[in-house]
């Protein structure tokens, strides 16, 4: 290395700018090292922080909304009409054959009582075709009147019978619904059943219903003109008699109920 250095013949001057450079590098070579070798820092994540400990207050939320049965059933009535009575309330726990609502019977029981005067309008009319088609069977066995008249009242016959047939019809129809009312365990009711079931030609079962309506309401006094021209059909007049001396006490001779009794035991009946 000495005889490298005596070879190079430098100046001394020229000595002192390499020393410089030497200099130099050897800070830049030792400035770079150190710096590449320091550890990484680790970077400190940032946390989300929460103190345990106890609140005031809710933890909920309130939402709008309607709560509403897994189950619906649409009501309706055979019968329509105005709701008088509710038996049961929004809420309450019911079970199959509980009475919810009862309606109104007035507009059942005017259709029973129109059903009624078709029936004896009918009846009526069928009674005088019958008695002049008879008449005219005499007289045409007598050779008085031709055949085609003959077969004239025998068609009005047909005729009013056909609709002694569809009235029947429609009181029975008034009368089922009738039967479809909650409240028909009344003295009217019963009456009126009593009455529909007798112009049917149901004697006996019309009877049971006058007696029904009397076991409610004993001074019923049209339950027990009914009852009276029922016996009169069964040809119990005695019982009819009796009728009549009740209804005496309740009304008097003078009321309608009477007086319709008493004409139907003395054969001459007005309705």
């Amino acid at each position: 290395m000495k005889n490298f250095m005596e070879n190079m013949h430098l100046t001394k001057k020229q000595w002192y700018y390499l020393g410089a450079v030497l200099g130099i590098c050897l800070i830049y070579f030792a400035f770079t090292h150190f710096k590449g070798s320091e550890a990484p820092q680790k970077t400190i994540p940032y946390v989300r922080t929460v103190t345990v400990g106890t609140q005031t207050g809710s933890n909920y939320d309130v939402y709008p909304g309607e709560v509403r049965g897994r189950y619906e059933s649409n009501l309706a009535f055979q019968v329509t009409g105005k709701i008088i009575r509710r038996q049961a309330n929004l809420g309450d726990t019911v079970k199959a054959g509980d009475v919810l609502m009862e309606i109104d019977p007035r507009d059942v029981n005017e259709s029973v009582n129109s059903a009624r005067a078709a029936v004896s309008a009918a009846s009526a009319n069928f009674l005088l075709a019958s008695d002049n088609a008879q008449r005219y069977r005499t007289l045409y066995t007598q050779g008085a009147v031709s055949k085609a008249t003959l077969d004239q009242y025998n068609t009005q016959l047909e005729a009013q019978q056909a609709a002694l047939n569809q009235a029947k019809a429609q009181y029975q129809a008034a009368l089922n619904l009738l039967d479809s009312l909650k409240n028909g365990n009344t003295a009217e009711a019963w009456n009126y059943r009593g009455y529909a079931t007798r112009k049917l030609g149901r004697t006996d079962e019309g009877i049971g219903y006058y007696q029904r309506a009397l076991a409610l309401e004993p001074n019923y006094a049209k339950a027990r003109e009914y009852l009276g021209e029922a016996w009169m059909v069964k040809g119990r007049r005695d019982l009819a008699q009796e009728q009549l001396k009740v209804i005496s006490g309740i009304c008097g001779q003078s009321c309608e109920e009477y007086r319709d009794l008493q004409a139907a035991i003395n054969g001459h009946p007005e309705s």
